[in-house]
């Protein structure tokens, strides 16, 4: 992925006039104003009327021009200062100045009416067609200081009255001030490092201004749409207003004495406000595109700025310069050493900062081009085995890699998200040879696109991040290689591939990021223990809930997503010539979703021999579908809540063969009756399956589950609209009750679709999509 600081502009503009053109010292607002500041003081009677015009010599120039032209009286008085004879009328400045104000709101409001006297005399007099130079502005544009656009009219404006003003109007004896004198710079490395700062800033400013005028230009002639004008030059407007104010902090700042200068502390304050250049070099690339896609449109402004040969070179601009600002600053920490300069040092935490700002665009960038990516692998892969891309997280990092596994290469594309690394292969067999990919890419050719279609991918290995053990540099066994191993936990040991980075800075920043999003995940569930013991205990004090209908076997949604913090996955690769053969064995053992228990185990303190005799019996039906005292369904809270409820007594006369007395019931926790329920077996009526499930309830509908597990069958009744971690808790206890367990590692659930492809099932919505096809259906459990 390139960064920002890779760009290089194409030669081929070098030679454009604009590009070429120096911006004279006097081209900048910050001299502008400074010149203008010094004409102002020759105008007679203008220091008398305004004394604040000769008070505080060094004080911002800028702010200064801003300040009093806002309060509207000294334009008046230079524009009445114009010759009567060629037609301009005079301005009662007079009676403006010398009014008094009781409350701030009629001052500022005498001051608007001031500067809109002046506004609205430019155009009656019509002076643009009298002084050439001069802008219309409004009184908002000048008032409003969130943009300088408005001050850059008016100070434009006033100097190209000052010129038309006769020689009469100005006093010979007062000296303007050359602020261009005034640096205290005595070295002539330290001098221009700060002059080819100055300077180039300058340029810089000019060229987004002719940018900006292009845009102006644009929009006014109606040839391209708004929406266009906007990608085009994204965020341009206040790129150019903050840059104009932070060039006007450096030309400042380089008129004070060498000691006084804070160049490090200009960075320092302004590091959040260069984010204005992350929507700029973000959009860069699409800005590009639609350049040459409207370049006839264009071109008709070539007399503002040719959009062939100088266009392309403007718009990179501002991504060169950002770039600069750490090279500009490095070099003044070499020039300016500390016995030398007593901020050396907040020079240094600049030039830090610089870096910071150049990280974060390239942030931002990636972030945006990862987007792009993730819709492109969304179109691209086909079969998704049931997972759901938008539970995946951002994407981290994209690449190409040649991955090895049991000793065996092959090429890869791996996309590492924030919970799940996946690893896909480009689809290169015929598409006649399976019906699913054939009906994706016959929709895909009949879209027709300007540029080559990509193909198909195949999704060939699913990691997720919450079991990931680790991943670390391993021996190359090859030339130019930086190997990375990255190790999970799979059915009975850690497994591991290897994947061979071309760079040593990619091994290290796939071995950063994984490591990273495997300490984010541990820290999640370690959070998440301590949030479910906590609301735990609140709801054991609480106590039962009447009334508060939830759903049988609900879990929390961690356990129902793809990036749940407590499911697991592992790698498996398959032969390749696998994956387009009918009944495919590949896509079945691709990657084995493993789904940790999320009820605690029953049936531990009954003997082997016992569960055996009710290996056929489906508890959890039976208690699915019981009633309470008063009549009304039984009603299961959360897992994690540990919700308390009444259960009703169950009679153990007809197993045991003995009467026993009623007692009342006993309140106990969802857990509890978890934990027990070996006892309610042994006590429910030994009546057939059907009739069980259909007794207590028969106006749940039911569903008939077919479980095969290794070398057991069985079958289980269950309520239909029953969630996915509902029937992992039946099918984990039906197999404890069976007999011990074959293997410690989660149950994976899996079924055959019509299609003869074996399907994972690891949410409610895969539950519910299989059990939408078919009345009863067969699971095969590992």
């Amino acid at each position: 992925m390139a960064s920002i600081g890779r760009r290089q502009i194409d030669t081929k503009f070098l030679n454009s006039g604009i590009l070429n053109k120096s911006a004279s010292q006097s081209s900048s607002l910050y001299q502008k104003c400074s010149l203008l500041r010094g004409r102002l003081r020759r105008i007679r009677g203008f220091a008398e009327l305004f004394p604040d015009v000769v008070e505080s010599p060094s004080r911002d120039p800028v702010a200064y021009i801003w300040d009093l032209f806002s309060t509207g009286t000294p334009l008046c008085y230079i524009y009445d200062q114009l010759p009567a004879d060629e037609g301009f009328k005079k301005i009662n400045h007079y009676a403006l100045s010398k009014r008094n104000y009781e409350t701030e709101s009629e001052t500022n409001r005498a001051k608007k009416h001031a500067i809109a006297l002046f506004a609205m005399e430019l155009r009656v007099s019509n002076i643009t067609e009298k002084i050439s130079g001069c802008e219309m502005f409004t009184v908002t544009e000048l008032w409003d200081r969130h943009s300088t656009d408005g001050l850059v009219k008016v100070v434009d404006t006033v100097t190209a009255i000052v010129d038309h003003l006769p020689p009469e109007v100005f006093d010979d004896d007062v000296a303007s001030e050359d602020p261009s004198n005034a640096a205290n710079v005595h070295d002539a490395v330290q001098q221009n490092i700060i002059r080819e700062m100055l300077e180039t800033e300058r340029k810089y400013v000019q060229n987004l201004e002719v940018l900006q005028s292009f845009s102006n230009a644009l929009s006014q002639g109606n040839i391209v749409s708004q929406d266009t004008i906007h990608l085009l030059f994204p965020n341009l407007n206040k790129l150019l207003n903050f840059q104009r104010k932070f060039l006007i902090s450096l030309e400042f700042t380089a008129q004070l004495p060498l000691q006084v200068q804070r160049w490090g502390q200009l960075f320092l304050e302004n590091e959040e406000e260069f984010s204005v250049y992350e929507p700029y070099c973000v959009n860069y690339k699409h800005a590009t595109e639609l350049m040459v896609d409207h370049e006839r449109d264009l071109s008709s402004f070539n007399h503002i700025l040719n959009a062939k040969s100088e266009l392309p070179a403007l718009l990179l601009k501002p991504i060169q310069r950002v770039c600069q600002y750490p090279l500009l600053l490095e070099s003044l920490v070499k020039a300016l050493p500390p016995e030398v300069y007593e901020h050396h040092y907040e020079l240094i935490r600049a030039s830090e900062s610089a870096k910071r700002i150049i990280t974060k665009i390239n942030e931002a960038q990636r972030r945006n081009e990862n987007q792009e990516i993730v819709k492109d692998l969304a179109a691209r892969v086909a079969d998704w085995k049931g997972h759901h891309i938008e539970n995946f997280g951002e994407l981290v990092l994209h690449e190409s890699f040649t991955v090895t596994k049991s000793d065996v290469d092959r090429n890869y594309e791996a996309f590492l998200f924030e919970k799940i690394l996946i690893l896909c292969k480009e689809a290169t067999a015929p598409v006649n040879k399976r019906k699913k990919n054939q009906a994706i890419l016959k929709k895909s050719v009949s879209v027709a696109t300007p540029q080559p279609q990509k193909p198909p991918l195949l999704l060939k290995g699913r990691i997720f991040i919450a079991n990931v053990v680790s991943a670390k540099p391993t021996t190359p066994n090859r030339p130019n290689s930086y190997p990375l191993g990255v190790y999970w936990k799979g059915d009975y040991e850690v497994e591991s591939f290897t994947m061979h980075c071309r760079r040593e800075e990619q091994m290290k920043q796939w071995q950063t990021a994984v490591t990273r999003l495997v300490t984010e995940a541990a820290s999640r569930r370690i959070q998440l223990v301590a949030e479910q013991k906590i609301n735990g205990v609140m709801r054991t004090q609480i106590g039962p809930t009447p009334h508060t209908p939830t759903s049988l076997y609900s879990l929390s949604s961690d356990f129902a997503t793809i990036g749940g913090r407590n499911r697991y996955s592992a790698y498996n690769e398959d032969e390749e010539s696998n994956h387009y053969g009918p009944d495919s064995a590949s896509e079945d053992g691709e990657l084995e979703e493993y789904i940790p228990p999320s009820c605690p185990s029953s049936g531990r303190s009954t003997p082997v021999e016992r569960r055996r005799l009710y290996k056929s019996r489906s508890l959890s039906a039976k208690f699915l579908s019981c009633k309470n005292l008063n009549g009304s369904p039984l009603v299961f809270g959360k897992i994690t809540r540990s919700r308390s409820f009444s259960v009703p007594y169950i009679d153990t006369s007809k197993s045991t063969g003995s009467p026993r007395e009623s007692s009342p019931p006993t309140p106990v926790s969802y857990l509890t009756l978890l934990s027990t329920s070996h006892a309610m077996d042994r006590e429910w009526p030994p009546h057939s399956e059907d009739s069980k499930v259909n007794k207590f309830n028969p106006s749940i509908p039911m569903v008939k589950l077919k479980i095969r597990y290794y070398d057991d069958i069985f079958i289980i009744h269950l309520p239909k609209m029953v969630d996915f971690a509902g029937l992992y808790a039946n099918l984990e206890r039906k197999i404890r009750l069976c007999g011990p367990r074959k293997s410690t590692a989660p149950l994976r659930v899996k079924y055959r679709d019509a299609d003869g492809d074996m399907i994972s099932l690891t949410s409610t919505e895969d539950l519910q999509i299989a059990l939408d096809h078919e009345q009863v259906i067969t699971l095969f459990v590992t």
